[in-house]
């Protein structure tokens, strides 16, 4: 008579040696590059150099142009996103999508407005407009008048899609 249950209980147990049960933590650079339609906003926080210091604690906030919002960019602009030389200028755009504070979009419930400094510094306005029989948490958002979509979670603060830019 053979026994395979003594066997296959030593394999398993040997194949769970040194696996973790805890998962990576997910900073919002490593939620930025798990969406499809941002990896052109992706590209530019890694060629800028701020992967390290957005994977920080925070919090941070990021609101982020789609790809297919890249297109509508000027040849000029596209231009200057993409040449080597102008990583400070990559840095400045990627910081004007950046805030301190992470905020989900429900933080703005009770406010109709409010301002908020970008890590380029300059001022983000946040809007809510209230739909007719919303409620206090009813309504859309924009950030200078450009729509802002969604709450992605990260560990360290939040991803937005936003349908436009905020850089100056």
């Amino acid at each position: 008579m053979t026994y395979m249950l003594p066997l296959g209980i030593l394999l398993a147990g040997a194949l769970n040696v040194g696996v973790s049960t805890t998962a990576r933590a997910q900073t919002v650079v490593d939620v930025l590059r798990q969406q499809a339609d941002m990896g052109i906003f992706a590209t530019l926080v890694e060629r800028s150099g701020l992967a390290e210091q957005l994977s920080g604690s925070g919090p941070f906030s990021l609101y982020v142009p789609t790809d297919s919002d890249f297109g509508r960019l000027s040849f000029e602009m596209r231009s200057m996103l993409v040449a080597e030389a102008n990583r400070d200028a990559v840095r400045r755009f990627v910081l004007s999508h950046v805030t301190m504070r992470a905020r989900s979009l429900d933080y703005t419930s009770g406010y109709n407005e409010f301002v908020a400094n970008s890590l380029a510094g300059n001022q983000i306005r946040f809007v809510r407009e209230q739909a007719e029989g919303d409620g206090a948490n009813g309504g859309s958002i924009t950030a200078n008048g450009i729509p802002v979509e969604g709450n992605i979670r990260a560990t360290n603060g939040y991803i937005h899609r936003i349908g436009g830019f905020l850089a100056d």
